[in-house]
């Protein structure tokens, strides 16, 4: 009778105790011994069967805490790759027919398309923020407003405008609240006017001015065609060094798995990065 020693890999599902003394029976008949693979004759003179006791004895005579350390490790990197590679692209995201330049900067781009009057966006808003708080240097975020009608471009050219007057992060938050919880018209010029004096302490006349100026009403055209290059169907969205499209109906409705999405592709797109200064 011969011994057939194959190499084997622990499942994910398997316990990091179970892992640890798979070695215990290595020499047994019908147990794989998780070494080297080939076949070893059986009997006390065969050096090869020797060296492989050897080697499982002091497997097994490791201290415990380190076994431990080796079978969490093991269990740890087989579910992170069973993860990684359940994201598909045509399924979990899209990638663009033609990629999309970003905003010139080395790093990984992120660019969550939204709009003020989009009740999901409101309701994404403390999944993104969050993440984006805990985004490594080397991903840049920013926010494209999309434009579906001339109401949403209203909306757009209130973004720009508080980005121009510097204070994007004072109103950001209150304006989706004002729109979906206080139901507030900001359509009116003149109650926009009176939402952006309150609470971000400008003077009326200069947000009415950003509002109506050149230069917002150009970055609000640049909106309108980055949406139409990124093939944006429905808000929120997110894409991703532009080149692939997420969205709540491709990851299932969950906010949580978009961006578990994206963090996917930002890893992606760095070993790509990786490969290519190689």
């Amino acid at each position: 009778m011969r011994l057939v020693v194959k190499q084997t890999t622990s499942p994910p599902t398997e316990s990091a105790f179970q892992h640890l003394n798979r070695g215990r029976d290595a020499l047994a008949p019908g147990h794989n011994a998780g070494f080297r693979r080939g076949p070893l004759e059986r009997g006390p003179d065969e050096p090869k069967v020797r060296a492989l006791g050897r080697r499982t004895a002091a497997f097994c005579g490791a201290p415990r805490a380190f076994k431990l350390l080796l079978g969490l490790a093991a269990a740890l990197t087989a579910g992170v790759c069973q993860a990684e590679a359940s994201f598909q692209e045509g399924v979990h995201y899209q990638r663009l027919p033609v990629p999309v330049d970003t905003a010139g900067t080395s790093r990984v781009e992120v660019v969550e398309v939204f709009s003020y009057a989009c009740i999901h966006c409101y309701t994404f808003e403390p999944h993104v923020e969050a993440w984006r708080a805990k985004l490594d240097d080397d991903v840049a975020f920013r926010r494209v407003p999309a434009v579906f009608s001339p109401q949403w471009a209203e909306f757009a050219r209130m973004f720009y405008a508080a980005v121009q007057l510097g204070v994007l992060e004072q109103v950001h938050g209150g304006i989706f609240e004002a729109l979906h919880e206080r139901g507030q018209n900001l359509l009116d010029r003149s109650i926009a006017t009176r939402f952006f004096v309150t609470t971000a302490e400008v003077d009326g006349k200069d947000f009415e001015a950003a509002l109506t100026s050149f230069s917002v009403e150009g970055q609000v055209q640049r909106a309108v065609a980055a949406g139409k290059a990124y093939g944006i169907t429905g808000t929120p969205s997110l894409v991703v060094n532009g080149k692939f499209r997420i969205d709540t109906r491709m990851a299932g409705g969950s906010y949580s798995a978009m961006l578990e999405v994206a963090d996917f592709l930002i890893n992606a797109e760095r070993a790509l990065a990786s490969e290519e200064a190689d």
